[in-house]
C-alpha cells in the first residue's frame, strides 16, 4: 500500500499498524456500540453533497428535503452507518428518537431542544431543528416506512432553522438510551425485532450505548475544505505512456482501433469519467488528453501517473496477444502547477474561488448543456466563487444562460471584507456579465430557448470603462412565473465607472414581444460616482425592484434610471 500526498509524492504503508477503537459486536463494553464521534456546524449548502455530473447520488442534503427552510446543518459523523434494528433505515423525522442537542444559554444555563418542528427561544433568538437529512433518499414524508432507501454511509445531518446567533450557541449533542431518552442505534448487521427467531450461534453487532460530542462552530470557525470535488470546471490534461513491447507496425495498421483499445485500459487505470481525445502514437508511445473537472481531479492523475508503470493493460494484451507494460514518457507536475485552473484556493486561504474566466465560462456551458440537455441535477443551480482581493481587468464576459446560478464574492459573500471581487472592463460593447435565455432546452429531440431566471449576484463590484454596460439582461420575461426575478443584485457595488455612452445595469428592448426584459431586483446595493449614460437602463414587461441602496456622486447623461415601458 502506498499513500498519495496533497503535492502527489507516494510513501509507502509498511509498518503502519492501525487500532481498532471499538469493537462493533462486543456488548460488554461500557462503551459499545456505534457512536457519533464527530460534530460539526455548517451553513445548509449543498455543494460537495450530490457527486459529479456523471455520478448519480441521492439527493438528500439540507436543502434537497427542507428547501429554503434550511438554514444551517449539524453534521454528525459515526463509526459506521446507523441504522435501527437489523438493517432498517432511519428516517428524516427520527431525530428525537436518537439526538438531543444542548444550547448554552448566556447565563450559563443549558437548554435541550429535544423535538423537532419546534421553535426554541436562545436568550431571544429562535431556532427549530427541521429533521436529520443525508439519511437516504429525498422521498416524500408518507414515503418513510421499511422500504425507504438508505444511503449507506456513516454522516447524518441535523437540519435547523433561525439565527445565527442562536444556533452558535449550541455545545453538544447527546444520545441516551440508558434511561430511555433515546432509541438504541446499530451498526450494519445487529438482530432484527424479532431477536428469538435468530441464530444464537452467530454474532451481531450491538446497541448504541450514552455518549456525548461537542460540537465543533464551522460558522465562525477558520476550518474550510481546501479541494473542491467535481462540481465544476473541465480541462483536457495530457499524457504520453510508452506500451512497452507492443509493435509500432500493429498501432500503425489501424490507428483509430489502437486509440481505442489502449485508450479502455488508460481511462480504467485513471479512473476518469467522460472521454479522452487528441489520440495519437509516436512509434509505441501514446500521447492522450484526459479530462480533469477539479484541482483534486488533477493531483489524483499526477500521482497516478508516477505509478503508470503498474497499469493493467487487459484490453491491450487481449487485442495485440501478447503480454505488454506501460511506462511513463515525461513529467506532467510543472504543466499542473502552472494551470490557472479553478475553482483553486484563493489568496485568502479560505476561500475556493475562480480566478479563470475562460475556465469559467468553459464550467458555466457544461453546467447548463448537462442540466437542461441531460437533466443530470447536480449540474443544475451551480454556486460560483470569485476569488476575493483581486481586480479583474478586461475580463472575459462571462455568459450565464441558465436558471439559478449564484455569483458571489468569496464563501457566502463573504469576500467584501476581504479585499472585494473588482470586476472591470473597457471593452467596446462586451459588457462584463451577460444573463442570457438558455438555448440548450430539450423538447423531445429538438433544442428551444427559454427564459432564465433566479440569477443572483452577491458582493461584487463592477466598474465599467468603456462597454455598454456593466451588466447585460438579455433573458426574456417569463410570463409563467411573474413573480420571479431573472436577476437579482445582492450587495453589490457600481463604483467608479466612466462610459458615457453605457449604463451599469441595461436591459435592452425588443418590439418582439417575447423578447421583452425580465423582471430586476436590486437591493442593499451601492452606486457611487459613476459617469454613465443611466444608472439603470431598463426596458420591462416585469418589474424592476430597488430597496435598500444608494444612488451617490453620479453624473448621468439621462437619468439614474430610465425605464421603457413595453405595453402589452
Amino acid at each position: 500500500m502506498r499513500f498519495i500526498g496533497p503535492d502527489g509524492s507516494l510513501e509507502s504503508g509498511e509498518g503502519l499498524i492501525g487500532q481498532v477503537e471499538y469493537d462493533p459486536y462486543d456488548n460488554v463494553q461500557a462503551e459499545g456500540g456505534n457512536q457519533v464521534i464527530r460534530a460539526k456546524l455548517n451553513v445548509c449548502n449543498n455543494t460537495g453533497d450530490e457527486a459529479n455530473f456523471f455520478m448519480r447520488g441521492p439527493h438528500n442534503s439540507c436543502k434537497n428535503i427542507y428547501g429554503d427552510d434550511a438554514d444551517y446543518r449539524l453534521r454528525l459523523f459515526t463509526q459506521w452507518g446507523v441504522f435501527k434494528a437489523g438493517r432498517l433505515p432511519v428516517y428524516p423525522t427520527d431525530y428525537s428518537r436518537y439526538f438531543t442537542l444542548i444550547a448554552e444559554l448566556n447565563d450559563g444555563s443549558e437548554l435541550p431542544l429535544t423535538e423537532s418542528n419546534v421553535e426554541y427561544d436562545i436568550d431571544g433568538e429562535p431556532l427549530k431543528v427541521l429533521g436529520l437529512a443525508e439519511t437516504g433518499s429525498n422521498s416524500s414524508v408518507s414515503e418513510y416506512n421499511e422500504c425507504y432507501d438508505d444511503d449507506r454511509d456513516n454522516i447524518i445531518d441535523v437540519v435547523l432553522k433561525g439565527s445565527v446567533t442562536a444556533v452558535t450557541k449550541l455545545k453538544r449533542v447527546e444520545h441516551r438510551p440508558s434511561d430511555g431518552t433515546h432509541e438504541p442505534f446499530y451498526d450494519p448487521g445487529a438482530k432484527g425485532v424479532n431477536e428469538t427467531s435468530y441464530n444464537a450461534t452467530a454474532r451481531y453487532t450491538t446497541k448504541s450505548t450514552d455518549h456525548k460530542v461537542d460540537i465543533y462552530d464551522g460558522i465562525t470557525g477558520d476550518e474550510r475544505i481546501t479541494n473542491l470535488g467535481t462540481k465544476f470546471g473541465i480541462k483536457h490534461l495530457p499524457v504520453a505512456i510508452k506500451i512497452d513491447g507492443l509493435d509500432p507496425t500493429k498501432i500503425d495498421a489501424n490507428i483509430y482501433e489502437a486509440c481505442e483499445v489502449i485508450g479502455r485500459d488508460i481511462i480504467h487505470f485513471f479512473s476518469i469519467i467522460g472521454l479522452a481525445k487528441d489520440c495519437s502514437f509516436e512509434g509505441n508511445v501514446i500521447n492522450v488528453s484526459l479530462p480533469v473537472y477539479s484541482k483534486c481531479d488533477e493531483e489524483v492523475v499526477v500521482a497516478l501517473y508516477q505509478l503508470v508503470d503498474e497499469m493493467p493493460l487487459t484490453n491491450t494484451d487481449e487485442q495485440y496477444n501478447g503480454t505488454y507494460t506501460a511506462s511513463p514518457v515525461e513529467t506532467i507536475e510543472e504543466e499542473i502547477a502552472n494551470w490557472p485552473f479553478g475553482p483553486i484556493p484563493c489568496p485568502d486561504g479560505v476561500t475556493i474561488g475562480w480566478t479563470n474566466f475562460s475556465a469559467l465560462n468553459l464550467a458555466l456551458d457544461g453546467t447548463n448543456h448537462l442540466c437542461n440537455g441531460f437533466e443530470y441535477d447536480e449540474a443544475c443551480e451551480p454556486i460560483i466563487t470569485i476569488c476575493p482581493g483581486t481586480t479583474y481587468e478586461d475580463v472575459t464576459p462571462i455568459i450565464i444562460k441558465q436558471n439559478g446560478v449564484i455569483v458571489e464574492c468569496g464563501y457566502n459573500g463573504t469576500g467584501v471584507a476581504a479585499g472585494g471581487c473588482i470586476l472591470e472592463t473597457s471593452a467596446d460593447d462586451e459588457p462584463i456579465i451577460s444573463v442570457q435565455d438558455n438555448d440548450q432546452f430539450w423538447e423531445g429531440s429538438n433544442t428551444t430557448t427559454t427564459p432564465v431566471t433566479g440569477v443572483i449576484f452577491v458582493g461584487i463590484t463592477f466598474v465599467n470603462n468603456g462597454a455598454k454596460a456593466s451588466v447585460e439582461v438579455k433573458t426574456s420575461y417569463d410570463a409563467g412565473m411573474p413573480d420571479a426575478f431573472a436577476t437579482t443584485f445582492e450587495g453589490c457595488t457600481f463604483e467608479g465607472s466612466d462610459s458615457m455612452e453605457g449604463s451599469a445595469i441595461h436591459v435592452p428592448s425588443s418590439n418582439d414581444k417575447e423578447l421583452r426584459g425580465g423582471s430586476i431586483k436590486v437591493t442593499k446595493s451601492n452606486f457611487i460616482d459613476n459617469n454613465v449614460d443611466t444608472i439603470i437602463d431598463y426596458a420591462y414587461e416585469g418589474t424592476l425592484e430597488i430597496s435598500d441602496s444608494l444612488f451617490q456622486g453620479n453624473n448621468v447623461e439621462k437619468v439614474n434610471i430610465f425605464i421603457i415601458d413595453i405595453t402589452r
